[in-house]
């Protein structure tokens, strides 16, 4: 067992020679001798490889003596580069280098130098202790690291002189890039289109932005390296960029198209061109032709608009002969029996010569066939020829005439009202009426009207109320309806007027004035004042009624069975059933088994009858008890003559029965004593 204070003078020794020189072979050698001798090795070795190779990582383990080709020995010497090769190794002690066929005998301990290769330590006694492969661990990291710089120092030396050679190359050929550089950025900041380096993926590798307008601004605010354009365009338009930088790298052609983008509310049209500029990446331009595009656009327009213009459009020369006309006018042609190099009607020539000398653009209406047309006749004069511009008017004449029909029509209706009706302007002057208005202000003729206000028919405070109504409509554009007037006519005397003043707005929405409907409500308000008295002395006699001590009934002979549709508080009080249960039933459910069917058989008819009855009839209440009623019922007709209603009175005459019964027996022990 290793002795802890021996362990403790290994890792100082070990620590010690790392780092202490930077030829890597003679600080191996120091650390790998303190090692073997304080371990009591046989032999000790390195085994370098490349860097990169993995195997630099390997974990320790031990191979126990006695052992015929372990797995484990068998795959580390597997990993190695042949044994044989001198230079990758530096050994101390005996029987290293090993050989890949030779057996182990002893103890092998292999331990990792990462990036750097393998330590194999071969002991013949004894393992090694996990406590001081434990403790060795981080040295041979710190070794390891010691290693690559000794390597690196050594490249560093190499490459020093190298570098002075290659500095200054590289210094004239920076100088020559320099101005190249200024060349290529003065052309590059005098082109005001975007370029972006976009990945395969279409990542934004690099981009440069010098547009100054407002979407070249949102655009450099979203525009960062690292980003996807899926991030800058809407998908649809992402997906495009996509197709169109592996169309790029797949044919190594460059690629163009269009992006529409929307930016504040307005669509801006995006030229792309993608060139290829690496083995996965592409150099897109980008460069804003809406304006390009709506010239174009404008172009195209122009030139198809004699074609497509909807009306006859025509070029005639000084000589009468016709240049041009667009398939529109074909009728007009048909007419003047004419074509294209043809000439026009002898009386047009002379119409379109006189336009050419005087210069001035005429317009005129002309039938043609059975068509009507309003010409404008545009002299070019440097061309020497005239353009005929037409417009068929052949449905807006016969418009006109419908409209003028129309108009007389209503004029004469609105003549004929017996309403007034009226147009006033913002002073509220009168402006059209018709003669129901004159009637209403005594005037005799339209004259006496025209441009006088109300101040000239009515008394000032009535004038004054007439003109503030109007005045706020034209202030706030809110009409009147309905409103009720008491006003005293020409004639001198009153009567009521329901009116309505309506604001006139313009093309601009501005009102100009009002419309004005008066409509005479004297004989229905008088209808509604005496239904109003008629409605008063109802209510008093329902009052009469409710408060009458006697029963009232009102059933409804126009519905099954006569129900009850009203009964008043003495009978709720003489039967003992509330309004809620006697609404709607027949008055039937108040008899009983002692109930005279005499006398229901008179009821019966009398209301099969349609006539008055009175009888007397022995009747129950809600909790059983009876009482005499005397009922006396009485139809109640239609001015039609129809049968609507029965009304019925019931009076509980059944105390008045008991006191005469008890009279009569008195007067019968008076009169009749007993013997």
């Amino acid at each position: 067992m290793i002795d802890p204070l021996n362990l403790t003078q290994i890792q100082y020794e070990l620590a010690i020679a790392i780092g202490t020189s930077l030829n890597m072979e003679q600080m191996l050698k120091e650390a790998l001798g303190a090692i073997l001798h304080k371990l009591g090795g046989t032999a000790i070795g390195v085994h370098w490889m490349p860097a990169q190779d993995e195997t630099g990582a390997m974990a320790p383990f031990t191979i126990p003596r006695g052992a015929a080709r372990s797995d484990a020995y068998a795959s580390a010497v597997a990993l190695l580069p042949p044994l044989g090769d001198a230079a990758g190794w530096l050994a101390l002690g005996d029987t290293l280098p090993l050989q890949g066929g030779v057996e182990p005998s002893g103890y092998y301990h292999i331990l990792g130098l990462p990036g750097v290769g393998v330590l194999i330590l071969t002991r013949k006694d004894a393992p090694l202790e996990g406590l001081v492969v434990a403790a060795l661990q981080p040295l041979l990291g710190r070794l390891a690291d010691a290693c690559l710089a000794c390597r690196q120092n050594q490249a560093l030396a190499d490459a020093h002189q190298e570098t002075i050679r290659v500095n200054r190359e590289l210094t004239q050929a920076q100088q020559e890039v320099r101005e190249l550089f200024g060349r290529n950025q003065a052309i590059l900041d005098a082109i005001p289109d975007w370029m972006f380096t976009l990945g395969r993926n279409g990542e934004i590798l690099d981009y440069r932005l010098t547009d100054s307008t407002s979407l070249g601004q949102w655009v450099a605010k979203l525009a960062r390296i690292g980003k996807s354009i899926d991030d800058l365009l809407p998908a649809e338009l992402a997906q495009q960029t996509h197709m169109a930088i592996r169309r790029a790298l797949a044919s190594q052609r460059r690629q163009s198209f269009e992006i529409p983008v929307l930016h504040e509310g307005e669509t801006v049209h995006l030229e792309v061109r993608m060139v290829v500029s690496g083995a996965d990446e592409v150099l897109a331009i980008v460069q804003d032709v809406s304006e390009r595009k709506r010239l174009t656009e404008q172009l195209e327009v122009l030139a198809r608009f004699s074609a497509e213009n909807p009306n006859p459009v025509m070029r005639v020369d000084k000589e009468g002969m016709i240049l041009f006309a667009n398939q529109q006018s074909q009728q007009i042609l048909d007419v003047w029996k004419s074509e294209v190099e043809g000439q026009v009607p002898p009386q047009w020539l002379q119409t379109c010569l006189g336009v050419l000398e005087r210069g001035v653009e005429t317009s005129l209406e002309e039938v043609v066939g059975e068509r009507f047309y309003i010409f404008t006749i545009a002299p070019i004069v440097e061309g020497g020829y005239v353009n005929l511009y037409a417009r068929d008017i052949t449905e807006r004449y016969y418009a006109e005439e419908i409209l003028a029909q129309e108009h007389n029509l209503l004029r004469t209706l609105i003549d004929n009202l017996p309403d007034q009706i009226y147009v006033k302007d913002r002073e509220s002057n009168f402006l059209l009426f018709n003669p129901a208005v004159l009637r209403a202000l005594g005037a005799k003729n339209d004259e006496e009207v025209v441009g006088k206000t109300d101040f000239d028919f009515h008394s000032p405070e009535l004038a004054a109320e007439f003109f503030a109504d109007e005045q706020r409509i034209l202030t706030t554009g809110q009409p009147i309806f309905n409103k009720e007037e008491r006003i005293v006519g020409g004639n001198g005397q009153d009567y009521w007027r329901s009116t309505t003043k309506i604001p006139l707005f313009d093309q601009k929405g501005e009102v100009t004035g009002l419309i004005g409907i008066n409509h005479d409500v004297t004989a229905a308000k008088n209808a509604a004042d005496a239904l109003r008295q008629a409605a008063a002395q109802n209510q008093l006699l329902a009052q009469a009624v409710d408060a009458a001590s006697d029963g009232v009934l009102i059933t409804d002979a126009r519905h099954p069975d006569n129900p009850i549709i009203y009964a008043n508080p003495a009978f709720t009080r003489i039967t003992g059933y509330s309004t809620q249960e006697v609404l709607g039933r027949n008055c039937r459910f108040l008899q009983g088994p002692e109930t005279d069917p005499a006398e229901l058989a008179k009821l019966r008819r009398a209301i099969a009858e349609e006539r008055s009855v009175a009888i007397s009839v022995l009747n129950y209440r809600k909790d059983g008890r009876i009482f005499w009623n005397e009922l006396a019922i009485s139809p109640v007709f239609s001015d039609e003559g129809e049968l609507t209603h029965f009304v019925g009175v019931q009076t509980d005459s059944s105390e008045r029965r008991q006191t005469a019964r008890t009279l009569q027996a008195v007067l019968d022990t008076i009169y009749y004593p007993q013997v």
